[in-house]
């Protein structure tokens, strides 16, 4: 199987590749900066510019799916730069979806794009996003519906870590939680996130299987508060540093967030067992992975 995967060196793109790599799978990664990937087809391209995305042509034939990671999830950078945040996540994934319309197409795409207000979100919920964001992802979700007849659209919240350390949520806390820092989590905000590796598992199991095109809410099992995930790592690496509860006003720095994204993801598991995508096995997993 070829799989083309952008956004390579991400969080989830290298998770993606090294999972599809461990199923003999030949590999197609598209980055933008930085060193060629050992292992598989390195391919360095701006997806904001078309006239390079074009140069992907070469490549459509002998694509069997494409699980598009790249985004920018920096949710202030998009509302302070919309004309960027489009190029990538709506006017890349229109093109990419045509290119490969034969192809199985993965947008990996946001619970943000519900408005957070009652939870358990299914996917006939009309979505009402409140940020840049997630207007530009869901922007994204229909430009690929429209342009691929196989496509696949994976509404997800992810953790995870990168080597360096990044920025994201999981990344923040176990710095500061290891430095026994006080931090605060959000105890009025909740979601069912999946770590990369089981978005990773999840992936796979939909390229494989004769799964129908659509969209999917593809969550953890379980409902969390920020507050607890943040008190599941401390409790998962024995860290015993001091975690406060606090609530989120609806905005940070003038962007507004949803409160409750959590998502009912009966419809995925109709066809692939989502029991075990629990977010305190997921941690767990991380912790074999993180030299203590």
């Amino acid at each position: 199987m070829n799989i083309l995967i952008t956004g390579v060196k991400g969080m989830l793109g290298n998770a993606v590749k090294e999972y599809f790599l461990a199923q003999n799978c030949n590999v197609y990664g598209i980055y933008r900066n930085g060193e060629k990937i050992d292992g598989i087809t390195s391919i360095q391209i701006d997806l904001t510019n078309p006239e390079e995305v074009k140069k992907l042509e070469q490549y459509k034939t002998k694509i069997d799916a494409v699980v598009h990671c790249a985004a920018n999830v920096n949710v202030n950078a998009c509302e302070e730069d919309k004309n960027a945040t489009d190029k990538i996540h709506v006017k890349s994934s229109e093109q990419l979806a045509k290119l490969f319309s034969n192809s199985k197409f993965i947008y990996i795409s946001t619970d943000s794009i519900y408005d957070g207000v009652k939870g358990n979100f299914n996917e006939e919920d009309i979505p009402n996003p409140k940020n840049y964001y997630a207007k530009s992802k869901l922007a994204g979700e229909q430009k690929v519906i429209e342009n691929n007849a196989n496509s696949y659209i994976l509404r997800t919240n992810i953790y995870g870590f990168k080597q360096p350390f990044s920025s994201s949520l999981f990344e923040w806390a176990y710095t500061n939680l290891e430095k026994k820092n006080s931090i605060s989590g959000y105890s009025n905000v909740y979601f069912n996130p999946l770590y990369v590796n089981q978005l990773a598992e999840v992936i796979y199991k939909i390229v494989e299987n004769n799964i129908p095109a659509g969209i999917y809410n593809t969550g953890g099992v379980d409902a969390i508060s920020k507050y607890n995930f943040l008190t599941l790592i401390n409790d998962t690496f024995q860290f015993n540093a001091t975690i406060s509860s606090s609530e989120l006003p609806g905005m940070i720095n003038g962007v507004e967030r949803p409160l409750n994204t959590t998502m009912n993801i009966e419809k995925i598991a109709k066809y692939i067992d989502m029991t075990k995508y629990t977010t305190r096995d997921g941690i767990a997993n991380i912790k074999t992975k993180i030299a203590v």
